[in-house]
């Protein structure tokens, strides 16, 4: 039997990448893999076998993320493994799917926030939402600036290691997002502000309470160099073009008097360079006393920095970015090796390092009085200390929500020990995008792909997973949909009504536009009510935002998925009653006969009954309904 196979890889970091795959189906020869909105893919017409194969990204050879299934290889490594096996798989799934109820996982269950799960979540980065307050616009002045803040000659470009931050002055200008005038063809500006800051964010909050937001997540506002703030200056300061530490604590309150919870996102794999530990390795060498924060291979760094400068012949750093030095928890291992460690007794924890992170953790837990973290790049610190961060912050804050960003299975750290939950990218966005937006995958193939996270997850988790359509690192959903907004929306009922806490990426309510960051980062757009179409997408958000928050069963229900050859049909349920949810995501008017003896239709897209049969639903194209049960 053939079988018609997508291999596909999206990269956890924006920029130009070089992606591949070999297999024994290749002859293990590398075929570079086609790119479009974000995802590199290529499709095989492979017969029924097994069959191992590796991707090959920017040169280094690796598993594919989104299969677990591995064998051994030669060379005492291992290669992904691919059994394809005339369906016999996939009919016993499905038969699965479709019985009576899940078998969820509830050996691993433990308390989870309830205000998350009763929750909308919307994401803001900082610098790009509203600027409140443009007296303490980006200015420079700070030491890290002094050697780039002055734009190239006229006609000429940046060298390589060289950058140029600078301020946009008028805020609808999205040009340098797509081409940078410092740079060469193709290349966006990756260094400029348009001065957003959290008293915008203030000013704005009844904007985020019309819409029916209660959990603001905000990418980083430490001290740091960059817009996007990843690569922390100090973990125990805010930016000061952002607020004071005190204007943020009293943003806080007011948040929480209007039913607000506040997320931070934080990186704790690395710092920036310009950290004041990594800054004291740099002068002092070896002679520093934070030179253990970090894995250094060679010092002194040279100054200035040459063309050519290659940062991990100097210091182990996330993803080669001389920016951004990867701290250094185990003192016995080098990192990546450090990462797997579950056990602290087989480690060497770097204490100084851990007092001093923990101590950044309980100022911005109690001082600052913020509810929880969403976790940067967890998969690259070690398992032990997640542990031990987990006992920290709920020691200081028992309901707290902790959320990895993982971008794959990520059932080792969804547990008691870890993380309350993880951004849903492997079990929700991926499937979501295939399915309405790009039409890559099947329906079956869309319900086996949510089924795997439902089954492996701690049933308790599943109410607080990070249900995402898009983020600051992806395209923007409504760059991917263009024209296909009737697919649009169905993913949106979708989101609305499945099991975990639904997240909104700012501005994709509004139909923002936007593909790989930078573009994706652009300036809110405030002129968003002269647009029609804005103004009617923002109200259909609005309509099914209040649908789940005035319905127990969406927010703590559990799910089970109906059978039906084309429509895509699931129930949530629990003690307090049934809500059954069908979408039509095809090209064809199709019937839906209800076995319920009475019943009423909370919201409907698009879908007729039958005038001669009131238990028969005429679901058109491209249209859903949510129903309860009487």
């Amino acid at each position: 039997m053939l079988h018609d196979i997508t291999f596909s890889y999206q990269p956890p970091i924006a920029g130009v990448h070089t992606v591949g795959i070999a297999g024994d189906f290749t002859d293990w020869k590398i075929i570079s893999l086609d790119f479009e909105k974000g995802i590199y893919f290529k499709s095989f017409i492979l017969t029924s076998g097994i069959y191992q194969y590796l991707l090959i990204v920017d040169s280094i050879w690796i598993n594919d993320p989104s299969n677990i299934q591995t064998t051994p290889n030669p060379f005492g490594g291992v290669n992904s493994l691919l059994i394809l096996d005339d369906n016999t798989q996939e009919t016993s799934l499905n038969e699965l799917i479709y019985s009576e109820q899940i078998s969820y996982n509830i050996t691993d269950n433990f308390d989870i926030p309830q205000w998350v799960a009763e929750g909308v979540i919307y994401q803001i980065f900082p610098d790009r939402f509203c600027n409140g307050n443009p007296k303490i616009n980006p200015d420079f002045e700070e030491w890290y600036y002094d050697d780039s803040k002055t734009p190239p000659s006229k006609g000429k470009y940046l060298k390589p290691n060289q950058e140029y931050f600078h301020y946009i002055d008028d805020w609808y200008d999205i040009s340098y997002l797509k081409q940078s005038p410092y740079l060469p063809k193709g290349k966006p500006d990756w260094w400029c502000f348009y001065g957003g800051d959290i008293e915008g964010v203030r000013q704005k909050l009844e904007y985020l309470k019309d819409l029916g937001i209660t959990i603001i997540y905000f990418n980083p506002i430490w001290q740091a160099k960059s817009n996007h703030k990843y690569d922390a200056a100090d973990f125990m300061k805010l930016d000061s073009h952002l607020a004071t530490a005190n204007e943020f604590k009293k943003f806080v309150a007011t948040c929480h008097k209007k039913g607000f919870r506040i997320i931070l996102d934080i990186a704790l794999n690395h710092t920036g360079e310009t950290f004041w530990a990594f800054r004291d390795g740099v002068e002092h060498g070896a002679d520093s006393k934070y030179w253990n924060w970090y894995d250094w291979m060679k010092w002194p760094l040279p100054s200035p920095l040459p063309e050519d400068f290659k940062p991990k012949e100097f210091y182990q750093c996330w993803w080669g970015i001389k920016d951004m030095p990867d701290l250094n928890y185990d003192l016995s291992r080098h990192h990546p090796e450090e990462n797997a460690i579950k056990d602290i007794n087989k480690a060497v924890p770097n204490q100084s390092m851990i007092d001093y992170i923990f101590d950044s953790v309980t100022w911005w837990l109690k001082d600052m009085d913020i509810d929880g973290f969403r976790l940067d790049v967890p998969d690259e610190v070690p398992f032990w200390f997640w542990q031990m961060f987990r006992e920290k912050v709920k020691s200081i804050k028992p309901d707290a929500w902790l959320v990895g960003e993982l971008w794959n299975r990520a059932e080792q750290w969804v547990s008691p020990l870890y993380f309350d939950s993880v951004m849903n990218y492997a079990h929700f966005k991926d499937p979501v995008i295939d399915y309405f937006l790009r039409a890559s995958i099947d329906k079956n193939t869309f319900v086996q792909r949510l089924y795997i996270g439902l089954m492996n997850y701690p049933r308790s988790s599943l109410f607080v997973m990070m249900n995402l359509l898009g983020s600051h690192d992806t395209w923007r959903i409504g760059e991917i949909a263009k024209s296909k907004q009737s697919e649009l929306r169905l993913a949106i009922l979708f989101q609305m009504t499945y099991i975990g806490t639904p997240h909104i990426y700012y501005g994709d309510e509004i139909g923002m536009r936007g593909a790989k960051d930078p573009d994706n980062r652009r300036p809110f757009n405030w002129h968003w009510h002269s647009n029609p179409n804005a103004v009617a997408l923002r109200d259909y958000y609005k309509q099914l935002i209040r649908l789940r928050k005035s319905h127990h069963v969406l927010q703590n229900g559990l799910i089970r998925f109906i059978y039906h050859p084309d429509l895509l049909i699931f129930e949530r349920y629990n003690d307090t009653g049934t809500l059954i949810i069908l979408i039509n995501n095809t090209k064809r008017k199709l019937t839906y006969q209800l076995y319920y003896s009475g019943y009423f239709i909370l919201y409907n897209t698009n879908t007729e009954l039958d005038e001669s049969d009131n238990q028969t639903l005429v679901v058109t194209s491209k249209s859903g309904l949510v129903i309860k049960v009487k």
